[in-house]
């Protein structure tokens, strides 16, 4: 058994995850991982599924999620179609607590492990309850900002640029939140960002020696120093920046605020693995994101799709962010 931990959670896991920072024995699990390359001794083969249908799984063509109902409750199955035809399968259990991945016996670490700490522990979580906003997140003056934006707006590659400004990262594509003590902190994710190939060259010296996040993608990963670049404690949610409008009409990179009601939309939109979220559940989660929009100052950048601009739109966060947070403290010379 490997022991790790990711966005607050005690993983247990049958077989090495080379993505993770193995972790001494943990004395309880909050998700036991079960890998396996047959249905054999699992949920899948013992009970009958029922596919789920929703508006927002129509919107996914890869992505199935099934159901079955036993004495003790619901377990869940999401099935991501890969290349080939082929079928990586997660079913979790009634109580979230366990989790079986049955998977081709070809397939490939990095497409498992990317898997497994993106999709599957995302969709784990919001079974849970837990907020999960697609998002990178990073450590500014100790405090936490969330980069939100779909897919291609450059959450990784900003956050990477705040890095070489002193900024440490918290959490790349997925940004956990839990209320504690009237506050909403944002829980530590593992020490690398994934970049895509115009931000890899541009950060990173040799980037196709860089590992591949998904083997039908051009992603990778850059690992992060975890004493310069990386936090690995969790923080509290000080501010929340919305990526979304991207022109080559901003040559100067500018932030405005947004309002409440547009607040409220931006996270709603931008809520990580929905498709597993059904009417009861996103009734509970409506009130907490409400709340975050309500006590959060969110802002929204607008920017030109110019990797030459990220160290001026990185600095303009932070001067942005030192502003609404009434926080004066300087980087260190070399940020």
């Amino acid at each position: 058994m490997h022991y790790y931990k990711i966005y607050g959670l005690n993983i247990f896991s049958s077989r090495r995850i080379s993505l993770l920072k193995e972790q001494p024995p943990l004395n309880q699990p909050d998700i036991s991982v079960d890998w396996k390359i047959s249905t054999q001794n699992t949920p899948d083969n013992i009970y009958k599924w029922k596919e789920v249908h929703s508006e927002t799984l129509k919107l996914y063509e890869i992505i199935s999620m099934w159901e079955t109902e036993n004495e003790n409750g619901s377990f869940t199955k999401v099935s991501f179609e890969l290349e080939g035809k082929r079928t990586l399968n997660f079913v979790i259990d009634e109580n979230k607590e366990n989790l079986w991945i049955y998977h081709h016996e070809n397939e490939t670490k990095s497409d498992l492990e990317s898997y497994l700490i993106g999709p599957a522990l995302g969709f784990i979580m919001r079974l849970r309850g837990i907020i999960c906003l697609h998002s990178s997140a990073v450590e500014i003056d100790g405090k936490a900002i969330a980069l939100v934006g779909h897919s291609t707006t450059g959450k990784s590659t900003t956050a990477a640029g705040l890095a070489e400004f002193g900024a440490k990262i918290l959490a790349d594509d997925i940004t956990v939140l839990i209320t504690q003590n009237d506050e909403f902190i944002v829980q530590s994710g593992y020490s690398k960002i994934r970049l895509r190939p115009v931000a890899a060259e541009f950060l990173t010296d040799n980037p196709d020696e860089l590992p591949i996040v998904y083997s039908h993608r051009d992603s990778r990963y850059v690992s992060l120093d975890e004493t310069n670049n990386f936090r690995p404690q969790p923080l509290p949610l000080s501010a929340i920046y919305v990526l979304g409008e991207v022109s080559d009409e901003y040559k100067i990179p500018f932030i405005e605020p947004i309002n409440v009601q547009d607040k409220l939309v931006a996270l709603l939109v931008n809520t990580y693995g929905s498709y597993v979220v059904m009417k009861d559940l996103r009734a509970k989660e409506f009130k907490v994101l409400a709340e975050i929009a309500q006590k959060i100052p969110m802002r929204k950048l607008f920017y030109a799709h110019d990797i030459s601009t990220l160290s001026t739109q990185c600095e303009l966060i932070i001067k942005d962010f030192r502003e609404i947070t009434n926080d004066k403290k300087v980087f260190a010379e070399n940020a």
